[in-house]
């Protein structure tokens, strides 16, 4: 989760620990948050060595990459099979367009 403010961040950090806790498989749900003056040379930069995971870690705040090595135990992420014919497009279209009420 990306925060407008530190101390933004420490009151969601404070309410979803006490969320993530009540988690029958906190595994399952891996959370790291951070905030826009995280990191001041690249304030907008998600990549940035900015987010900080719930559990935390020693290490303090990571790069976006090295968050994988956080959490191992979850699965990678793979591109999608161009063979695999029975998933979806991906692609999204608008709604149709209706007249305000």
């Amino acid at each position: 989760m990306w925060l407008p403010s530190a101390p933004r961040e420490a009151g969601a950090r404070t309410a979803l620990a006490a969320a993530h806790h009540t988690l029958p498989d906190l595994d399952l749900v891996p959370v790291a948050t951070t905030n826009t003056p995280a990191t001041p040379a690249t304030p907008h930069d998600p990549a940035a060595a900015r987010w900080l995971p719930l559990d935390n870690s020693p290490r303090g705040r990571l790069p976006l990459a090295a968050l994988t090595h956080t959490w191992p135990h979850l699965p990678a992420v793979s591109a999608p099979d161009p063979t695999d014919t029975t998933s979806l497009d991906g692609d999204l279209y608008p709604p149709p367009p209706m007249p305000p009420n």
